[in-house]
């Protein structure tokens, strides 16, 4: 089991644990782990700390924010303590803080946007967002094609070659010994320590010719009988065009 946690551009936190260690950590550790980073300690085991810190994390980054006791009771009374939907009294029952208009909308966590609902009233009004269309929450971090670019993507010329590359060599004598060398977590690495921004494709993109002259980051065609870096006539991304015209 293992974990990549960067609160920072110049920090990288890699909570990592075999399984079948997990017994060996202890409720301490596991409180000291819960004080470091800012999370409540409710005797959560190794696992619910991570998954904890995991949603913490990516709540931040939808700027989702948890409000604190005193805030939560300080939104219960000026509601005088009823739903704003049902009316029930949320002194006696579960409430849940919820924004009238969704953060994926363009909500903001200001009061004026902000309203008491008792649990029942949170699932079904959710529930109606879903079913019409208010609630869309995009992946950042996905993307999406329409049928152009996706015959692209399927096209045997951007095809990637990771790991089919054939070596041809003369016989060698048994004494000799041929080293070859792997690079661990280069898919990570590129994401943590790149120079240039990753891609997400929308179903808007759509193939143009390129008349500028900076290179913006993206899918481009190129014409070349090179066969290093290049693998000759393809589609590459906007670092390798970068890298070949330095």
């Amino acid at each position: 089991m293992e974990f990549h946690f960067k609160p920072r551009k110049d920090i990288l936190i890699i909570f990592t644990c075999d399984p079948n260690d997990i017994n060996t950590i202890t409720y301490k550790q596991v409180q000291d782990l819960c004080i470091q980073n800012k999370i409540e300690w409710k005797n959560q085991t190794y696992s619910g700390f991570i998954t904890q810190l995991k949603n913490d994390f990516f709540s931040a980054l939808n700027g989702r924010i948890k409000f604190s006791k005193e805030e939560r009771q300080e939104l219960a009374k000026e509601s005088k303590f009823k739903c704003a939907l049902c009316k029930c009294c949320v002194k006696e029952v579960k409430f849940e803080i919820d924004h009238n208009i969704p953060l994926s909308r363009g909500g903001t966590n200001e009061k004026s946007n902000l309203q008491v609902l008792c649990k029942a009233c949170h699932l079904i009004k959710t529930s109606n967002e879903h079913e019409t269309g208010q609630y869309i929450k995009v992946n950042d971090t996905e993307s999406t094609f329409n049928k152009q670019v996706q015959d692209v993507f399927d096209s045997p010329l951007s095809q990637t070659h990771a790991f089919v590359e054939k070596a041809y060599f003369k016989e060698l004598e048994e004494d000799k010994i041929i080293y070859s060398i792997d690079i661990n977590k280069c898919r990570k690495n590129i994401l943590y320590y790149g120079k240039f921004d990753y891609c997400v494709f929308t179903v808007f993109d759509k193939v143009e010719e390129f008349k500028g002259t900076i290179i913006r980051p993206g899918l481009y065609y190129v014409e070349s009988d090179n066969y290093m870096p290049l693998r000759g006539n393809g589609w590459y991304y906007h670092n390798m065009i970068c890298y070949c015209i330095e």
